[in-house]
């Protein structure tokens, strides 16, 4: 009885004489009146797979499913993202999307981790698209801190697409990420760099909590973590007056690398005590001899 009233709702959907929107309808007002809510949703899914291998009017039904904005009927949703044509997988999300702000959310997520990297873009950019500023922030926190390496790249591949508004909120966590977080979240903003001055959408308190990034992956003994925060650093040039011994500390790092860059960043600040705090060290060069800083201009 079910099956075939869904089947005629179909039919009228391919003969546009209803639209996709009234076929949800008309999915949502059986469920009600179902006395096993979860009977139609299996039933859904179960003529999902037989027109999916008849090769008939399963992307239709993925469609009329996604109207309905239920939660209830997700996996046929989470069925729709395995189809072959990559549009249906978008119709599937864009369906979860329509869910109320807690369920979509939740539905959306859980999308980060699928195991196909095509449907983790997808939904990363959706939560971004439909939550704005508020979507940044949880691809942050479920994305960029996420234990799962694959779910951590997808995140920084999103986030590079927002560039300015992503800036000070992924600043603001790094202090408390992982170090494989911390790692994606410094490339990430040495990426945008490139293409914007990251050193204009931040404030002094942003510059801070990098410095603070700094000092913890010093302790944790992160070599490439330290040059990675040591080349961010050196996009805020003209910004780092007043902080030249948290640099300095860096070029008496057990490390010719660090040693290097910390000298470079603290060259560029260019201030008297950056000045002074550079004559005092002597960095070894590869092929021989040290780095031979200019003295200090004479006092007038």
């Amino acid at each position: 009885m079910l099956r075939d009233q869904i089947t005629e709702a179909l039919k009228k959907v391919v003969l546009k004489k209803v639209t996709l929107e009234e076929a949800g309808m008309f999915l949502n007002d059986l469920e009600k009146r179902a006395g096993n809510k979860g009977q139609i949703c299996n039933l859904l899914c179960d003529m999902y797979r037989a027109l999916l291998l008849q090769d008939t009017h399963a992307r239709t039904l993925l469609n009329i499913v996604a109207h309905a904005n239920n939660p209830n009927f997700n996996s046929v949703l989470i069925l729709g993202l395995e189809h072959p044509d990559e549009s249906a997988g978008l119709a599937a999300l864009e369906g979860m999307a329509r869910y109320k702000d807690e369920a979509a959310k939740a539905a959306l997520l859980l999308q980060l981790e699928n195991s196909s990297p095509h449907i983790r873009m997808l939904a990363g950019e959706m939560i971004i698209n439909k939550w704005g500023v508020e979507g940044v922030k949880i691809m942050i926190t479920s994305g960029l801190c996420s234990p799962d390496p694959d779910v951590i790249n997808a995140a920084r591949s999103i986030l590079a697409e927002y560039g300015v508004v992503a800036v000070p909120l992924v600043i603001d966590a790094m202090a408390s990420m992982s170090m494989v977080s911390l790692r994606a979240a410094a490339k990430l903003l040495l990426e945008l760099n490139e293409s914007v001055d990251i050193a204009d959408c931040i404030g002094k308190g942003h510059l801070k909590k990098i410095l603070q990034v700094l000092q913890i992956v010093a302790d944790k003994k992160q070599p490439d973590l330290v040059i990675s925060v040591l080349e961010l650093l050196n996009a805020f040039k003209n910004r780092l007056a007043g902080y030249e011994e948290n640099i300095a500390v860096m070029m008496y790092f057990e490390h010719p690398t660090i040693n290097l860059v910390a000298h470079k960043v603290l060259s560029r600040i260019n201030t008297d005590r950056s000045r002074q705090l550079l004559s005092a060290v002597k960095i070894p060069l590869a092929g021989g001899g040290y780095i031979i800083d200019q003295p200090l201009p004479p006092k007038k």
